[in-house]
C-alpha cells in the first residue's frame, strides 16, 4: 500500500533577505600563502561580518564542526547565546548594543572547542557607525497574550538626539493578521493571533544613515512546566502518535512508518504522515531528515509498529545516524527488519548519541516500543535565547539497597516505591539479595537471595552464577541491584564464576574478592552494556557497603544509575516529589473569590490595572525568575480589604488572601532553596564558589599530567562524589550536598541546544581542557535545574510537600559557601580519578606466585640495550613508591586467594617514585599532611584506567607490554 506524506507549510510573509545581499563584508587583513595553508586545517572560519544589514547592526556568520562548542565575546562581554545554527556546520549571530556593540571600533573574539580539547580562535575588529538600533532581546510568549517589545530608552544607541524610530512585522506565521500598536514608539505592543515565530524589525534614523535590528517573538502553547505527554506507538485506533492528548493526523496505518516533524520552539507540527516501510519510504524519511538538518530547530519522530522491510537494515542505520541516534547493535537492527516495532525521536542532523530511541528486542510488543515521555520546555539555555521543547522522561525511580536494620540472613531493598525482602536458606550464612529489573518499565522481573557461603553451598554458588548469567544474557539486558546478606567471602567453589557475572554489571572484581567473610558488606547497581558505569560500594573501600540512589532512562530509554550515595544521605525524596502525581491548587470556585484573586493579583503587580482576571497560580512559574517573592509575600500580608471593594466580600477576600499567602510564602522558600543549590556554579559576580577550572589546573600541575594527553571521564561522576562526601560532614552541609546531587541527577539526561545530554555522557578531552569542559556542562546543568524548581511551584501537591520539608528534612546551610570545602574535595577527587591516568596511563598487574613475584618491585622484564645491541634483564619498577600500589586478590583457588599487585606507570622509566602522589591521593583529609582520602582499592580500578589491566609478564621481553622503551 502506498502512503501519502502530508505537509503543513507555516509562513505567510517572505523571509528576511540574506544579510550578504544587503551590505559589504568586513574582510580580515590579507593573509600570506603560508597562512592560507595553515587555515585549511582550522576549526573556526569567519565567513562574513556584515555591518548595517536590515537584520542587525552587525551580522556574523561562522563555520565550525557541528559538535564544537562556540564561545563569543563582544568588547569583552559574553555573547555565545546570540549564535544559532543556520545550516550544517554554520552558525549566525545578529549583534547589537545589548550584546556589547558600541559606536566606533568593536573587538569580536570567537573561540571553538572540540570535545577532545582542540581549540581554534579568531579575533576581528569592526567599526560601527552612529546610530545603533537595538530591538532588544528575543521573546517567548504564551498564545493569547500581549507583549511590549523594544528597549528603554529609545531602542537604540546614538550620540544624536531626536532620532526617528519605526517598527514593522517582517515575518509572521501563516494566516496571521497581527499588527503592532504604536509602531513609531520605542516600545510598541504586539498581540499575536497565531502560534509560531514572528520577526519584528526596528529602524532607527532615516535613509542611508538608518540602522536596523530585528528580534523574534516565539508564540507557544499554554503548557505547564512539566510539559505535555506524547507517545509514538499508541494502540488507540485514531492514531499511532499522540501529543498533549490529541491524535496526530495521518498516523493511523500500522502497516507503514509514522513520521512527525515538530518545531522545537513551539512544538507546532510542521509535517506529519505515514510512509511505506520499504525502500521508498526509508528514502523519503532520510530526505526529510536532510531537509530539516543544520539548525537544531526541529524534532523528527519516526516509529514503526511492524518494523521495516527485511532488506532495509542499512537504510535504517543511515536514518539513525542522520537523527543523531546512538549506534544500535546488529541484533536490534535485525530484529527491526524482522518486524519488531521501534521508535526514534531526534534532531535532524543531530550530534551522535543525542536522539532518543526505543528498540526493545526481537519479539517485543508494540507497547514495549511505544516511547512515552513529555515534551517539556528546556531551561538549559543561557542568556535570553528562546527556550525549546525537548524529550523529558518523568521516570526517575529511586533505590535503597538496605532498608532499616536487616537481620543476619535477610535484607530488604527499596525500589521505585516498593520494598522487596529476601531471606537466605537455613544452610546459608551469606550471599547476595538480587533484584532483576526490566530496563524499560522498571518492573521487578525476579528477586532472589543468592547463596555464596554456608554449609554445602558450593553447588549453590554455581547455581547463583548460572542464574545471574541467564538473566544478563537476555535482550534487553536488565538492570540489577545486589546487596550482600551476612558477610560473604570468596572462600567457596565457583566464586570466580559468580564474580565474572558481577563484573558485567560494573563490579570491580578486586573489591568483590577482598570481602573477608567477617566484617565486610557490598552493594552494586548496574546494567550490562550500559555506557554509564555501575554504582558500587563496599566496606573494603571505606564505604558503608550499601547504596541509596536514583536511576534515570538514558537515550535508549533503559534505566541507568545516575547518582548513588553509600552513606544513604542522597535526597531521594526530592527526586520522588518532583515527578509525583500532579495535584491541582484549591479552586477559587465562586465569582467573589475569583474577583478577590484578581484584585490581589493587580495589587501585587502581576496583572495590569483593569484586567478582568488574574490567575495567580500561573504567576508562580511564569514570573518565577523576575519576581521578588519574599517582597511579594510581605506586600500581600500588608494588603487590606479595600474600602471600594467590588464583586467580593470581606470574608471572600480574607479566605483568598490566606490561601495565597501560604502559597506565595512556599514559592519564596522554594526559590531561595534552588537559588542556594545553584549558587556554587554561579559566576555572574566573578569567580564561583566551586571554580572547577582552578581546581583542575592545580591538580594537573601536582600530578604532572601532560596538558595535551587525552582523558575520558564520566561527567555524572562528580554528582556521586558530592553525595559520598556529604555523608561524612555535619548535617546542614550534608543536606545541601545530598540535595545538590539529587537535583543534578534529575537533569542529567536533559539536553543542550544541540540535543546532547547535559551530564549523562563521557567527557573526552585533553587534560588541559578538562576543567573547562566540566564547568561548561555544570553551568548548563545549573540553568536546567530551574526547570525542576518550576515543577514544584506549579503543582499544589509538590509545593505543599516542599513547604513541609525545606526547614527540616531538606534543610540547607545558610549559604553554600559553607559547603565549599566539601564541594572542592568532591571535585578534586573526581579530577584525580581523571587526571592520574593521563600521567600514568597503564594499570599493570604482576605475575602471581609461584610463576612470578606477585609484586611491582619484583617484576623482571627483558629490555633491549640500544647501545650494546643485546637484551638484558632488569627490574624496571624497583623504585616505585610502596603506597602507590595495591595488593589484590584476582581470583580464588583451592588453596585460597591468588594474590597480585596493581600499580600505574607511563613506561619503564616514568612511574610514581616518590610518595607525593600517594599522599595526595590516599592520605586522610584530616591527616597532618592532608590528602583526598581516596581508597586505594577503589582508585586502582580498571574503570579508571580505560577499562583494562595490563599483565606485566615476568621475564618476558618488555614484559609483553605495549610500552615503548
Amino acid at each position: 500500500m502506498d502512503h501519502a506524506l502530508l505537509s503543513h507549510p507555516s509562513s505567510r510573509r517572505g523571509t528576511l533577505l540574506a544579510a550578504g545581499l544587503l551590505a559589504a563584508c568586513v574582510l580580515p587583513p590579507a593573509a600570506s600563502a603560508d597562512a592560507a595553508g595553515r587555515r585549511a586545517s582550522r576549526l573556526l572560519t569567519v565567513q562574513s561580518l556584515r555591518v548595517g544589514t536590515t537584520a542587525a547592526p552587525l551580522t556574523v556568520q561562522v563555520t565550525l564542526p557541528r559538535h564544537a562548542t562556540l564561545r563569543a565575546w563582544v568588547n569583552g562581554r559574553r555573547a555565545d547565546s546570540a549564535f544559532h545554527h543556520s545550516g550544517v556546520g554554520r552558525r549566525r549571530a545578529l549583534l547589537t548594543a545589548h550584546n556589547g556593540l558600541r559606536i566606533g571600533r568593536n573587538r569580536i573574539r570567537l573561540r571553538a572547542t572540540l570535545p577532545n580539547g582542540r581549540r581554534d580562535a579568531e579575533t576581528r575588529v569592526v567599526k560601527i557607525n552612529d546610530p545603533i538600533a537595538d530591538a532588544g532581546h528575543d521573546h517567548s510568549l504564551i498564545a493569547g497574550r500581549t507583549l511590549e517589545v523594544g528597549t528603554r530608552p529609545g531602542g537604540m544607541r546614538s550620540r544624536r538626539g531626536g532620532m526617528k524610530l519605526q517598527w514593522s512585522i517582517a515575518d509572521a506565521p501563516r494566516g496571521s493578521d497581527a499588527e503592532l500598536t504604536d509602531p513609531a514608539t520605542a516600545t510598541p505592543e504586539l498581540r499575536p493571533d497565531e502560534p509560531g515565530t514572528y520577526t519584528l524589525r526596528l529602524t532607527a534614523g532615516r535613509g542611508s544613515d538608518a540602522s536596523h535590528d530585528t528580534l523574534t517573538v516565539t508564540v507557544r502553547p499554554d503548557d505547564p512546566p512539566i510539559g505535555v505527554p506524547f507517545e509514538t506507538l499508541s494502540e488507540r485506533p485514531e492514531a499511532g502518535v499522540w501529543i498533549d492528548g490529541q491524535p496526530i493526523a495521518n498516523t493511523f496505518d500500522r502497516n507503514g512508518i509514522f513520521v512527525v516533524v515538530l518545531e522545537r520552539r513551539t512544538r507546532a507540527v510542521v509535517e506529519a504522515g505515514t510512509t511505506p516501510k520499504h525502500g521508498a519510504g526509508l528514502s523519503q524519511l532520510r530526505g526529510m531528515a536532510a531537509k530539516y538538518a543544520g539548525n537544531d530547530r526541529y524534532l523528527m519522530l519516526v516509529s514503526g509498529a511492524r518494523g521495516v522491510s527485511g532488506d532495509m537494515g542499512d537504510q535504517l542505520r543511515g536514518l539513525l545516524r542522520e537523527l543523531g541516534a546512538p549506534a544500535q547493535p546488529d541484533a536490534a537492527i535485525n530484529a527491526t527488519t524482522a518486524g519488531t516495532p521501534f521508535s526514534i525521536i531526534g534532531i535532524p542532523g543531530g550530534v551522535d548519541g543525542s536522539a532518543w530511541v526505543k528498540f526493545p528486542g526481537r519479539g517485543a510488543s508494540v507497547a514495549a516500543a511505544n516511547l512515552k515521555a513529555n515534551l517539556q520546555l528546556n531551561q538549559a539555555v543561557l542568556g535570553t535565547t528562546p527556550k525549546h521543547y525537548d524529550v523529558v522522561s518523568t521516570d526517575h525511580p529511586t533505590f535503597d539497597t538496605r532498608v532499616g536494620r536487616p537481620g543476619a540472613t535477610s535484607n530488604t531493598i527499596h525500589w521505585n516505591g516498593r520494598d522487596y525482602s529476601a531471606t537466605l536458606p537455613s544452610s546459608a550464612t551469606a550471599g547476595f539479595h538480587t533484584l532483576v529489573i526490566d530496563p524499560f518499565s522498571g518492573a521487578v522481573l525476579d528477586h532472589n537471595p543468592l547463596t555464596t557461603n554456608g554449609t554445602d553451598t558450593n553447588n549453590q554458588v554455581a547455581v547463583a552464577a548460572l542464574w545471574l548469567k541467564q538473566w544478563l544474557d537476555r535482550d534487553p539486558a536488565p538492570l540489577v541491584i545486589m546487596q550482600s546478606i551476612g558477610r560473604p567471602s570468596g572462600a567457596a567453589n565457583n566464586w570466580n564464576a559468580f564474580v565474572d557475572q558481577a563484573v558485567r554489571l560494573g563490579a570491580n572484581r578486586y573489591v568483590l574478592n577482598s570481602l573477608d567473610g567477617r566484617t565486610d558488606s557490598y552493594a552494586l547497581v548496574g546494567r550490562p552494556g550500559s555506557q554509564a558505569p555501575g554504582a558500587e560500594a563496599s566496606t573494603t573501600t571505606d564505604d558503608p557497603g550499601e547504596l541509596t540512589g536514583v536511576a534515570t532512562p538514558d537515550r535508549t530509554l533503559r534505566l541507568t544509575p545516575v547518582a548513588s550515595d553509600p552513606f544513604g544521605d542522597l535526597n531521594t525524596e526530592l527526586v520522588e516529589t518532583a515527578y509525583q502525581a500532579p495535584q491541582a491548587f484549591p479552586a477559587f470556585d465562586t465569582a467573589g473569590k475569583k474577583a478577590a484573586e484578581t484584585f490581589i493579583g493587580i495589587s501585587l503587580g502581576f496583572c495590569s490595572s483593569g484586567s478582568r482576571s488574574c490567575e495567580m497560580r500561573r504567576r508562580y512559574y511564569e514570573n518565577y525568575e523576575p519576581a521578588n517573592w519574599n517582597q511579594k509575600s510581605t506586600d500581600l500580608n500588608n494588603l487590606g480589604y479595600p474600602d471600594n471593594a467590588s464583586g467580593f466580600t470581606r470574608d471572600e477576600f480574607t479566605a483568598v488572601k490566606a490561601q495565597l499567602a501560604r502559597e506565595i510564602s512556599a514559592v519564596s522558600n522554594v526559590k531561595h532553596y534552588f537559588d542556594t543549590l545553584q549558587s556554587p556554579f554561579d559566576r555572574t559576580a566573578g569567580k564561583s564558589i566551586l571554580d572547577l577550572n582552578d581546581l583542575a589546573d592545580n591538580l594537573r600541575s601536582e600530578f604532572a599530567a601532560p596538558t595535551g594527553d587525552a582523558t575520558t571521564s564520566w561527567a555524572l561522576g562528580l554528582v556521586s562524589e558530592i553525595a559520598a562526601v556529604g555523608g561524612s560532614v555535619e548535617s546542614s552541609v550534608s543536606g545541601g550536598l545530598s540535595a545538590m546531587s539529587a537535583m543534578f541527577s534529575l537533569v542529567s539526561y536533559l539536553t543542550q541546544e544541540n540535543g546532547t545530554s547535559v551530564l549523562g555522557t563521557e567527557i573526552t578531552t585533553k587534560a588541559g581542557e578538562l576543567g573547562h569542559q566540566l564547568y561548561d556542562r555544570y553551568e548548563i546543568a545549573q540553568q536546567t535545574t530551574t526547570g525542576v524548581a518550576l515543577l514544584f511551584v506549579s503543582d499544589w501537591g509538590k509545593l505543599q510537600k516542599a513547604a513541609g520539608k525545606l526547614d527540616n528534612d531538606w534543610r540547607l546551610p545558610n549559604t553554600m559557601s559553607g559547603a565549599s570545602a566539601s564541594l572542592k574535595l568532591s571535585a578534586r577527587r573526581w579530577f584525580a580519578e581523571s587526571l592520574v591516568p593521563t600521567t600514568f596511563p597503564y594499570l599493570l598487574r604482576a605475575t602471581p606466585k609461584p610463576v612470578g613475584s606477585g609484586t611491582a618491585i619484583g617484576t623482571e622484564c627483558q629490555l633491549f640495550d640500544g647501545y650494546g645491541g643485546r637484551w638484558f634483564y632488569t627490574h624496571p619498577w624497583n623504585r616505585i613508591d610502596g603506597n602507590t600500589q595495591v595488593r589484590v586478590s584476582e581470583a580464588y583457588e583451592n588453596n585460597g586467594p591468588r594474590w597480585t599487585t596493581l600499580w600505574p606507570t607511563r613506561n619503564f622509566e616514568t612511574y610514581p617514585k616518590s610518595d607525593s602522589v600517594s599522599k595526595l591521593l590516599f592520605n586522610a583529609t584530616d591527616d597532618r599532611t592532608p590528602g583526598l582520602g581516596l581508597s586505594k582499592l577503589a582508585f586502582f580500578s580498571p574503570a579508571n584506567f580505560g577499562g583494562r589491566v595490563w599483565s606485566a609478564n615476568d621475564r618476558a621481553r618488555r614484559c609483553d607490554l605495549p610500552i615503548k622503551q
